[in-house]
């Protein structure tokens, strides 16, 4: 397969299973303690652990965070403020948008 039919394979790839998930995607009752239904975050009370990042970290997740959204923001809850960036999201949305990014 030469690339230019490997990305565009890929690219049907990606769309198909956006589909079968908005279709077939069942939401588990524990999300209904973290956000309501309008997609608003709900207060936890708990441990979280902070890492804190420097300006180009939070200027590079901010940049991976607006390009996931353009994606496939309407499937997820209100983007983070920069402010409220934290490791553990920067490591979940590497992993996500290298799917997306790598292979749009």
């Amino acid at each position: 397969m030469n690339f230019i039919n490997y990305v565009n394979y890929q690219k049907d790839l990606n769309e198909k299973s956006k589909i079968f998930l908005i279709k077939n995607w069942k939401i588990g009752e524990g999300i209904f303690k973290k956000v309501d239904i309008q997609g608003n975050y709900i207060d936890f009370f708990g441990n979280t652990v902070l890492i804190f990042l420097e300006k180009e970290e939070i200027d590079l997740i901010e940049k991976i965070q607006n390009k996931l959204y353009s994606k496939i923001g309407n499937l997820l809850a209100r983007p983070l403020t920069p402010r409220h960036f934290m490791l553990l999201f920067m490591i979940y949305v590497i992993l996500l948008l290298q799917k997306i990014m790598f292979h749009a």
